[in-house]
């Protein structure tokens, strides 16, 4: 049986959502420069929870059965939180830093303050969505019954 990786299914479909968010980020750059933040952030955001949810739904792929799934996002909740949020936060600063270096002019500003704020939304978002995945009663019950199939 092979080990349920959830921080390897977050990379590889947070990444292309991320990336797909500063593309419409620096398009929305030249028609609406006022508005190219809020789009940057919010396509940035629907990424990391799409990813964060793939990455946490215990019957998801990885080949481990859904029960010992289930038990490893509630021992590692706190742990997959943190990797999801900085893995988001690095991928972001890193993604703005090379947006600026190749000439798109992004209006967002990315300090030490800004990187922090990210790091805390993001964990606590990753947290409440992991926490309703793999804590509640119907995620143990779905997982029970993808075991044992339905009667």
């Amino acid at each position: 049986m092979r080990k349920f990786h959830p921080i390897r299914l977050f990379v590889l479909t947070f990444l292309p959502g991320a990336s797909a968010a500063l593309l419409l980020g620096v398009l929305a750059t030249a028609s609406a420069p006022g508005l190219a933040p809020a789009v940057l952030l919010s396509f940035g955001f629907l990424a990391f929870a799409l990813a964060v949810g793939l990455a946490a739904s215990p019957s998801g792929p990885g080949g481990a059965g859904p029960v010992l799934a289930l038990l490893d996002l509630r021992r590692n909740r706190c742990r997959y939180a943190f990797v999801f949020a900085v893995a988001a936060a690095g991928f972001a600063v890193l993604a703005l830093r090379l947006a600026a270096a190749f000439g798109f002019d992004l209006p967002l500003a990315v300090n030490a303050g800004h990187v922090l704020l990210a790091l805390a939304v993001l964990f606590v978002a990753a947290w409440i969505q992991i926490g309703e995945a793999a804590c509640s009663k119907g995620a143990v019950r779905r997982a029970l019954l993808g075991d044992h199939g339905e009667s």
